[in-house]
């Protein structure tokens, strides 16, 4: 399926950007039930969303986040696209 012709289920409407992130996850442990698994890989699910801190943009006006990871996709080139979700938890001193 084209991914164009995907159902939009977005809440926001969305600005195109194009300023560098940096992001970390936390090195918890996360628990999570194998759904599937071949070969050449494995479907997990987890009981909550993996949480992903991050800074977007550069030097003093760079934005720092919390979000959450809902969808990811590989992409034919071989790149991945990441759905996260923003989140009201504060990042702390993350960076």
């Amino acid at each position: 399926m084209n991914s164009d012709a995907k159902k939009d289920c977005r809440k926001s409407i969305r600005e195109i950007c194009k300023e560098g992130a940096r992001f970390y996850v936390n090195a918890d442990i996360i628990t999570a039930q194998a759904l599937d698994q071949s070969g050449s890989g494995i479907r997990l699910e987890t009981k909550d969303p993996i949480t992903i801190h991050m800074k977007i943009g550069q030097n003093d006006d760079a934005e720092i986040r919390v979000a959450k990871l809902v969808w990811a996709e590989k992409q034919l080139d071989g790149s991945v696209s990441y759905g996260l979700e923003f989140s009201s938890e504060s990042a702390g001193d993350t960076f």
